[in-house]
């Protein structure tokens, strides 16, 4: 069957992180990433490594 098109399957958004303790912690995070940088350290979750050489 097309799990799309079944009638007893509830669809939600996954929504779990969503609280104000995660938003909290979410701030202060990214509050600490972009202040290493300033800071001249090296980004701990980079995604786009290939650019780091081009700001060394």
């Amino acid at each position: 069957t097309d799990i799309i098109n079944t009638d007893n399957i509830i669809y939600t958004p996954h929504v779990a992180w969503n609280s104000v303790e995660a938003e909290t912690e979410l701030r202060k995070s990214a509050a600490q990433e972009v202040k290493r940088v300033l800071e001249g350290g090296r980004p701990l979750n980079l995604v786009n490594k290939e650019l780091l050489k081009c700001y060394q």
